[in-house]
């Protein structure tokens, strides 16, 4: 679809063509005065938006428009703006208007206004529809909801916004209405900004509510300030709910974790409770935290050791150190992985040993293994330390390898290069760790794929069916027993002796009977009928019976490609030349996965380098026609990236591919290149949405004269389908002027269809900085 011309170029307007944001505003409420329905609300909530005082005249004005979705708008508008000249026209509307959505948004900016006449209305509003207010007595019945429901809840937010104190009765008597909403939360939220008497009402749930209202209420409570508070928070700890404990235990951590008060809780024998208490104040408690390291029976261990993780700074003797080596070979998994975290932090040398030996063994539960990788991690780094985790690369476990090569990459990344870590690193790239099998086979431990697991359990199935089967045919089943009927007693032979009577055996047979010349004729016919391959194929799917799969949580990835892929992935954070060679290389590889994993890491390479060598170079143009899109995609990113002009025609040819990824990346490469020229006005027509905004965004950064009018030519494009995108492009530029391009389009009545195209870049333009 072409680009339209706008009539909007500099030879109508004139070279100097401005308008500011009082011109803006002007135009604006004029659309909101005279403009039809659609366009009446975009002007509004561009003139919110753009929150200009002067607009509140014709913004008050339009508080009467027949529309209630325009009223609406023009309250939210005047919500923003906060003018206080429009509290009167405001509550108006809020009595007058039956709209439930113009009483919502004139109490939400009557409230943000301070204006102190609404209370006595939100008082009465609070416990029903009073009869003085106009309201839309037909919503109920066409939409089944009460919009008085609404209002009440605002109602009661309000009066806490505006710190009502007087309302404190009005608050709880309809918290107390037991055929009312539940206004529980929003009602404490409201007495908790009402001083010593919203306090009171908050006490007194607390002493008489249930353990969701007591909950909640000392939330509340425990934010005030004032003797009764305090008091209240101090019995809140020693509630028997342990939702209640906990609720107060978060409270009082957030105003002063070293209150002597929930040293008690630090044994709790709630575990969320004791796990709080631990995690939130435990810094501020050395006792109570050494006293649960030494005592192998205490609760909630395992919080205090991830805590000693967290906090290697935590000064203990050498007794709690002894204690937490003997913890790490605990049975307890959690707590053992917890336990060799904190032993590494708080005494690396004498951890080593241990983590060590339980990352070499491979019977030891993978939750400590994992843990102990971890606290190596945070070791500093030695020769001794890297080629343990090297050690870890050829593990049976994924979980483990990835996290190994993870860690070497942070080692390898914050050390000079060239250092043990990426040499490791660039070892498991080329497949040293686990070289790929000569015959085929997967390298690795043999495990049972996940077909194989299929077919067994599939088997199973059926053979389970057929043993079913086989059961319910048996002689030894038991036979219903028939009285004998009349004709037993006139001596019917067939019925009392001899075989059985026979059924029919299809439906048809049992309506025509057995012998009927129909019968065989449709059998006869039946004969002749010839399946096609399509129809067995549908018959043998038909036979088959349901069948239970399993799904793998890990990738079933052999071992000789799951190392290379993740080594190539994480290589990325390296940014050396000698790591983008080694990456290049691997462009040409047979496995997908891996190009695709190379190129994205040279993409990172090259943001960090701010180019890349030119053998790397060249490797990517060779490797630029991959069939693979995701590969090529992050090939053209990187030549985007490399720095070099010799890749400058590859990416015009690339402004032609066939897929709309590679075209909008080809645009962004040449435009991180600055090569992006005349041809990106002609990619504003392109068929795809993502290469249209590239180009528009190629041609704001260029930033030459005729990049305004393009852009404002684009904006109507399509429908204006990129109206607000183009709008915040503009909004770098010459903003007056983009204004007056588009203010002259609402000077045009034949182009009304375009109005909301305007309206909506207008106020992209000129959105406030709130």
């Amino acid at each position: 679809m072409p680009v339209p011309n706008t009539g909007l170029s500099s030879k109508n307007t004139g070279p100097a063509a401005k308008a500011g944001i009082v011109e803006v505003c002007s135009n604006l409420s004029e659309v909101l005065q005279n403009g039809v329905d659609v366009h009446r609300c975009f002007a509004a909530k561009a003139l919110g938006e753009i929150a200009e005082p002067q607009s509140v005249d014709s913004l008050v004005q339009a508080l009467l428009d027949e529309d209630e979705d325009v009223r609406t708008d023009v309250a939210n508008a005047l919500a923003r703006i906060g003018d206080p000249g429009s509290a009167g026209q405001l509550i108006e509307n809020l009595l007058g208007d039956p709209c439930c959505a113009v009483k919502l948004a004139a109490i939400d900016a009557l409230v943000g206004m301070k204006h102190e006449a609404v209370i006595p209305w939100l008082r009465r509003l609070v416990h029903c529809r009073d009869e003085e207010i106009s309201w839309d007595e037909t919503s109920y019945y066409m939409d089944g909801w009460d919009d008085w429901a609404d209002i009440q809840v605002k109602c009661v937010e309000a009066l806490g916004v505006l710190h009502v104190v007087e309302a404190v009765a009005d608050i709880t008597s309809v918290i107390d209405d037991e055929e009312g909403q539940d206004l529980t939360e929003v009602g404490f939220k409201a007495l908790a900004n009402l001083g010593a008497f919203g306090a009171a009402a908050l006490k007194k749930y607390f002493d008489t509510g249930d353990n969701r209202q007591r909950r909640r209420a000392i939330v509340h409570l425990a934010a005030m300030e004032g003797d009764g508070a305090d008091a209240t928070l101090s019995r809140a700890l020693a509630d028997p709910s342990s939702d209640v404990r906990l609720a107060a235990v978060k409270s009082l951590a957030g105003k002063n974790p070293a209150d002597n008060r929930l040293a008690a809780l630090f044994q709790d024998c709630s575990p969320e409770v004791g796990a709080a208490v631990v995690s939130l104040c435990g810094r501020y408690h050395l006792t109570e935290i050494t006293a649960i390291v030494m005592d192998e029976t205490a609760l909630n261990r395992t919080a205090v050791f991830e805590l000693l993780a967290r906090e290697p700074g935590l000064v203990l003797d050498e007794d709690c150190v002894e204690s937490l080596r003997s913890a790490a070979k605990c049975a307890d998994r959690e707590q053992a992985g917890a336990a060799i975290r904190a032993y590494a932090q708080i005494a690396p040398e004498q951890a080593i040993n241990e983590i060590v030996e339980l990352l070499g063994d491979a019977a030891h539960v993978v939750e400590v293994r994992f843990a102990s990788l971890k606290a190596l991690a945070k070791l500093p780094v030695t020769e001794k330390n890297i080629r343990v985790l090297a050690n870890v690369l050829s593990d049976d476990n994924r979980q483990l390898r990835l996290e190994a090569m993870t860690v070497l990459a942070n080692k390898a990344a914050s050390e000079n290069w060239p250092n043990l870590a990426g040499k490791f690193l660039l070892e498991a790239l080329n497949g040293a760790f686990v070289p790929e099998p000569e015959d085929g086979r997967v390298a690795g431990p043999e495990i049972a794929s996940n077909t194989e697991l299929d077919e067994e359990l599939e088997q199973a199935v059926d053979e389970a069916g057929q043993s079913s089967a086989a059961s319910s045919e048996s002689p030894a089943s038991p036979s219903i027993l028939l009285e004998p009927d009349d004709s037993a007693e006139n001596g019917d032979a067939s019925q009392t002796n001899g075989d059985a009577a026979e059924f029919p055996t299809s439906t048809l047979e049992a309506i025509l009977g057995a012998n009927s010349p129909g019968l065989e004729a449709a059998n006869s016919a039946e004969d002749d009928v010839t399946l096609t391959e399509e129809d067995l194929e549908f018959l043998s799917l038909s036979k088959r019976g349901p069948k239970k799969r399993r799904v793998s949580v890990l990738p079933d990835v052999p071992l000789h490609q799951d190392i290379p892929r993740f080594a190539a992935r994480v290589l990325g954070d390296i940014a050396h030349e000698d790591v983008a060679h080694a990456l290049s290389k691997k462009l040409f590889s047979d496995d997908a996965d891996l190009t695709r994993a190379a190129a994205d890491s040279l993409v990172q390479i090259g943001e960090k380098l701010g180019g890349l060598p030119n053998q790397v170079v060249q490797n990517l143009l060779a490797a630029s026609s991959a069939v693979d899109l995701e590969c090529r995609r992050s090939i053209v990113r990187a030549l985007g990236l490399s720095g070099s002009g010799d890749v400058v025609m590859k990416l015009v040819s690339c402004l032609h591919d066939e897929s709309g990824f590679i075209r909008a990346e080809a645009i962004r490469a040449l435009t991180q290149l600055g090569e992006a020229g005349q041809g990106m006005t002609a990619m504003l027509q392109d068929s795809d949405s993502n290469v249209r905004l590239a180009a528009a965004q190629a041609i704001a950064d260029l930033d030459e004269d005729a990049a305004l009018e393009k852009l404002v030519d684009f904006a109507f494009a399509f429908n204006g389908h990129h109206r607000r995108a183009v709008g915040k492009m503009l909004r770098k530029m010459d903003v007056e002027t983009a204004n007056a391009r588009f203010i002259q389009v609402l000077g045009h009545p034949d182009r009304k269809n375009e109005w909301q195209v305007v309206i909506e870049s207008l106020e992209e333009l000129n959105r406030a900085r709130m």
